[in-house]
């Protein structure tokens, strides 16, 4: 056997150990992990694992594996409260996710750092992380995750008091997670809601949100700690509304769901330190003040300081009840300091009340800290809405750009397209030119249409024209021709008649009178003639009656034509247009109105032609009417002419339209 064949060996041997040897780290870090896990109640020994699991990533070539790990492991000291060492391994994850344009992940750091945020009460803080988290998830398009972040921005504006933008932001989240069996997410937004609507005073809401969250527990892990919370949330309400029975009902509904051994000890204190309220408002005696201690003394041993204020603050309500002043005075001192020292604004406002009545001493301090509090508060409530606001804004602002990319690389992929599409687009162009053919051959049609009733408007107007010569010249012929020969024989009559000749001078003088009368009647006719010359006016007017009255006949509508303008002073394309304009406007009529009236009036308003047709008819509704040919014509007709144009018209209600053109 040959060296090289050795050494080929010995090459796959170390390879193998190599690859083995890195697996078993890899494995190990899970372990370590898990181990973490099952020993929170254990924060040293917590630790200790996560130390362990941490050391061994240095091992882990990949970066897609070691960004999982440094994730995971940067949770597991959240939850076990080294926030330093989890702020290190965030944002170590966060760069190397980026670096290799892993979106998920990279999301996910956002995601825990969203609710390290919210552990510390930071809610801008929390809020924006948490926006960004559903900004990439977005972008990869899963659209559960970004359901889950829309809750957590919603919980998040609860907490600053922003209900009415966690109400909108809730809506949006249920949107979204209906399209999943997501019970666990849905119950969360229900169950928002409730306590939205709480803050919000609508307890009816409320209360109907709160049930309805309920129905989203079957199948949830940890259902009986959801249950339980809840269960007292629908107790705070009856609460609040005074109604203390239905409020007992169900503290003691959610103390049943599990036995006190196996629930959580803050909410088995909170139950406790509620119930015991409840029993104190409805002025029970015995069993109140060791209730308080109780729930006051497990709270104590878990460090749970908001639920410490609220057990101090009922504390002093009794005490208070009891007459027992310094008791009472001691508990809110402590109160104050507590609440003041965990930022628990909302609890350290009522024990400051309480303090204004209780210590007379120092009530005008208690009562400016009050209001400097209550300032100081909602300036900064208004500053994290804003906040708020901006980064709504500002997402927005940034999905239009990616919007704006998404088109550009849509068009990019329809370029490509087209090119395998010659044939279609062949056949689709050939289609278009013979439709564009039939319109240019339907222009066509309405240009000879409107120049033929140019030359019918002109040749009515050269024929009243000859008309009107004809009958001056008859006028004139009748008055100097006739007129003049009348006259003429009348004075040789009149000669004749100074004959005085008896019988003659009757004779002539019947005659003569005779010619009187001819004369004076040839002058009448002359007259009338000369001044009733047919003119434009009375031709235009003639059309427009003789167009309504041919139209009317097709559908058989009656009408009513009403004409106070001037057509002389007008111009003939003015006319023509008007012409058309009724036409278009009749046809529509006979086509879709079904109308029995129609009233067509034409009158001079303030330089202005106005001009209005109105039926009876079906009507239309024009917001949702798509124009026809015949609208838009009468709309391009009105136009050119600067005019203007107005269509009223309701279902069954008939229509209107009205012009107005400026003389």
């Amino acid at each position: 056997m040959s060296l090289k064949y050795f050494l080929y060996l010995f090459l796959i041997f170390i390879g193998f150990f190599g690859w083995s040897q890195n697996t078993q780290k890899t494995d190990s870090i899970e372990i370590y992990i898990d181990l973490a896990k099952k020993s929170n109640n254990s924060p040293v020994v917590a630790s200790k694992n996560l130390g362990k699991a941490l050391k061994l990533t240095r091992f882990v070539k990949n970066d897609s594996a070691k960004t999982s790990y440094y994730i995971k492991i940067g949770y597991r000291y959240m939850t076990v409260g080294d926030y330093e060492k989890f702020r290190e391994l965030n944002t170590k994850a966060r760069k190397l996710s980026n670096r290799i344009k892993d979106t998920l992940q990279f999301a996910e750091t956002y995601w825990d750092l969203g609710a390290f945020f919210s552990n510390i009460s930071v809610y801008d803080s929390a809020y924006y992380a948490f926006n960004e988290a559903k900004k990439h998830y977005e972008a990869v398009g899963n659209k559960f995750y970004v359901g889950r972040m829309l809750l957590n921005m919603a919980i998040t504006q609860t907490k600053i008091e922003d209900y009415t933008g966690s109400e909108v932001t809730t809506f949006l989240a249920l949107d979204v997670l209906k399209g999943f069996k997501a019970n666990r997410q849905i119950y969360g937004c229900y169950n928002n809601l409730g306590i939205v609507y709480n803050e919000l005073d609508d307890f009816e809401s409320s209360l109907e949100y709160y049930f309805q969250a309920l129905k989203y527990l079957d199948g949830v892990k940890g259902r009986n700690t959801s249950e339980i919370g809840t269960l007292n949330n629908i107790g705070v309400v009856y609460e609040k509304n005074k109604d203390y029975v239905k409020a007992l009902e169900y503290y003691n509904k959610a103390l049943a769901v599990s036995d006190p051994k196996d629930m959580r000890k803050d909410q088995y204190a909170m139950l406790l330190d509620n119930i015991t309220y409840i029993h104190f408002k409805q002025n029970k005696k015995e069993g109140i003040e060791e209730g308080f201690l109780k729930s006051l003394a497990i709270r104590d041993s878990i460090e749970d300081y908001f639920g410490q204020a609220i057990n101090k603050l009922h504390l002093a309500e009794f005490y208070m009840k009891n007459n027992d002043s310094v008791r009472a005075l001691k508990e809110l001192k402590e109160n104050y300091e507590l609440t003041k020292k965990t930022n628990n604004y909302r609890d350290l406002l009522a024990t400051l009340k309480l303090l204004m009545v209780l210590d007379h001493k120092n009530s005008a301090n208690y009562a400016l800290a009050y209001m400097n509090l209550t300032d100081n508060l909602q300036k900064e409530e208004r500053k994290i809405r804003n906040k708020f606001a901006r980064i709504q804004y500002e997402t927005e602002e940034i999905q239009h750009k990616t919007n704006l990319l998404a088109k550009e690389n849509r068009r990019l992929w329809w370029i490509g397209g087209l090119l395998l599409l010659l044939l279609t687009a062949g056949f689709v162009i050939r289609a278009q030119t013979l439709k564009n053919r039939n319109l240019e051959m339907e222009r066509s049609q309405q240009a000879s249409n409107e120049e033929i009733y140019a030359v019918m408007l002109n040749q009515q107007q050269q024929i009243e024209q000859i008309k009107s010569q004809e009958k001056r010249r008859i006028s004139e012929e009748l008055h100097d021709g006739v007129l003049g020969k009348l006259f003429g024989t009348r004075l040789l009559l009149e000669t004749i008649n100074r004959n005085s000749d008896e019988e003659s001078i009757l004779l002539r003088e019947k005659h003569i009178q005779d010619l009187r009368e001819i004369e004076e009647e040839v002058r009448n006719v002359s007259h009338e003639l000369h001044e009733k010359s047919f003119d434009i006016k009375e031709s235009f007017v003639q059309m427009l009656e003789n167009l309504v009255n041919d139209q009317s006949k097709i559908s058989n509508f009656n009408y009513h034509l009403s004409i106070e303008v001037d057509w002389q002073k007008l111009d003939s394309s003015l006319k023509m247009n008007v012409f058309r304009i009724l036409q278009e406007a009749i046809q529509n009529i006979n086509k879709y109105a079904k109308a029995e009236n129609v009233w067509i009036k034409f009158e001079e308003v303030k330089s202005q032609l106005r001009f209005t047709v109105v039926d009876d008819g079906v009507g239309f509704n024009i917001s949702k009417q798509k124009k026809g040919i015949g609208l838009k014509n009468i709309i391009s007709r009105v136009s050119k002419l600067s005019g203007t144009v107005k269509f009223d018209s309701e279902i069954n209600r008939g229509t209107q339209i009205l012009i107005e053109i400026p003389i």
